[in-house]
């Protein structure tokens, strides 16, 4: 109930930001709007996101620890959530909860408009997530063969999650799977299928991620493109560009100017 309380009232604050973003877009740039995106850090923990006649798809991806919130403006869009495929058009909201995987699709060749918010719920919501996998209880006693292997699971869950605050404090850090399994104790593949129950995605696509999204903060804070490559692990400028294009689906350089001051 708390959760539907907030979200409805994240919704009214999204369009109220949007009417706020389209004033200071036609300011900006008159009539003719060029840029299709515009990011803004309202705080410490929340992001907005702006997007006028896109027509972007994004690949599947989470956001760590973070809670999505979308409001459809104009056009439509279609959210592949945990496997499902909704459709979205001008009017329509959605949630995404934190480390669930989902991918953005275009409908067509029809542009979409969104105003979305990324707020960090570590704190709020400790525990929540999309992906619940593995978080299991023990019994107190009389433990059959069943307790005793829900228990590993549960013990396996939050090695995993633990891997994943690892992960999460030093993306450039050079961890290989045999590495990250051998750090939990269990085998590199049984690593893996956990890891993508608990994290929504694989320990290598998560690595990636944590260090474009690392990235993404450098940018914001002033630091160059190529600053940002090397602080985060990055081996050179083109796979740099290609894997923060990949996520961002902009360019390290076309973000910067996306970044409403």
């Amino acid at each position: 109930m708390k959760i539907e309380i907030f979200n409805r009232g994240i919704c009214v604050c999204v369009l109220l930001a949007a009417n706020s973003f389209m004033r200071k877009k036609q300011r900006r740039n008159g009539e003719n709007m060029q840029t299709h995106i515009l990011y803004s850090q309202k705080s410490e923990h929340i992001e907005r996101i702006y997007y006028k006649d896109a027509t972007l798809s994004y690949p599947e991806h989470t956001h760590t620890d973070h809670i999505i919130f979308g409001y459809i403006l104009e056009g439509k869009l279609c959210v592949m959530c945990n496997g499902k495929r909704r459709l979205y058009q001008a009017g329509d909201n959605f949630c995404i909860p934190p480390d669930t995987s989902h991918a953005i699709e275009t409908v067509g060749d029809i542009p979409y408009s969104m105003v979305c918010f990324c707020v960090a719920v570590s704190k709020a919501f400790d525990g929540v997530s999309g992906n619940t996998a593995g978080r299991v209880s023990s019994g107190d006693s009389g433990e059959t063969a069943d307790k005793a292997s829900n228990r590993d699971s549960g013990e396996t869950a939050e090695d995993i999650r633990q891997l994943k605050q690892l992960i999460l404090k030093a993306p450039e850090d050079v961890l290989t799977i045999d590495d990250m399994a051998h750090h939990i104790g269990i085998s590199p593949y049984h690593m893996i299928r956990q890891f993508k129950a608990v994290c929504g995605l694989t320990p290598h696509q998560f690595q990636i991620q944590c260090r474009v999204r690392k990235a993404q903060k450098l940018l914001e804070q002033g630091e160059s493109v190529i600053e940002a490559a090397y602080a985060t692990g990055f081996c050179d400028q083109s796979h740099f560009d290609r894997c923060f294009q990949k996520i961002v689906r902009l360019t390290p350089r076309e973000y910067k100017r996306c970044l409403l001051q």
